[in-house]
């Protein structure tokens, strides 16, 4: 570490309590959430002038939820002038940060090249980071790619798995989603599927 940084850390531990950097952290946390309201405010009336004004800054600031909706903004000129690569740049953004809903959206614009390269292992990478992080919309996506080995080898454990967890999230009666392939497989591959589903839940 080199002395000038070593001088600056101390400096910080010596003089600046940690209870004010939490302070700060949690003001900037609710900063970004009202900014965030008062752009979904706008967004519900079409006042998409406002809802940009709201979410620009705060998507500035690192807040994933408006980088997220700024991403829609550009994507389908609300408010500001249509830029696909532009709405690209912050869904990227949001979804580095591991915000579901735009690590969705990423992987589905890889799947059609819509303002990037299409890209199948991309698609089900971040596809697969908003399954995992919950996202039912995904976890319902990925049980359609392996059951049809699209970007990824097929395979009907896995999509029984994903497709029931889908069902699960979105409150549907168990079978409603995987019904179709559950005659594909055996016994001992539904119940594997079992077993990959409750590890899903049990980690942290």
């Amino acid at each position: 570490m080199k002395a000038s940084t070593h001088f600056h850390n101390s400096v910080i531990r010596r003089f600046i309590p940690l209870g004010l950097f939490l302070s700060l952290a949690i003001s900037a946390a609710i900063t970004a959430r009202a900014d965030f309201d008062a752009g979904l405010d706008a967004y519900a009336k079409e006042d998409f002038d406002a809802a940009f004004r709201e979410w620009l800054p705060a998507a500035k600031g690192g807040d994933p939820n408006s980088q997220q909706m700024l991403g829609f903004l550009y994507a389908r000129g609300r408010g500001v002038e249509k830029n696909v690569p532009e709405a690209v740049k912050w869904w990227r953004k949001a979804a580095e940060q591991g915000h579901a809903p735009a690590q969705f959206t990423l992987g589905n614009l890889y799947r059609n090249g819509i303002g990037i390269a299409k890209d199948e292992k991309e698609a089900v990478k971040w596809i697969s980071r908003a399954a995992d992080g919950g996202f039912a919309d995904a976890q319902y996506l990925l049980g359609i790619l392996h059951a049809r080995g699209e970007g990824v080898e097929r395979d009907l454990v896995k999509s029984y798995m994903y497709l029931d967890m889908a069902a699960e999230q979105k409150g549907l009666e168990p079978g409603a989603l995987w019904g179709a392939i559950t005659p594909y497989l055996s016994p001992a591959e539904i119940r594997e599927a079992g077993r990959l589903i409750r590890k899903w839940r049990d980690k942290p």
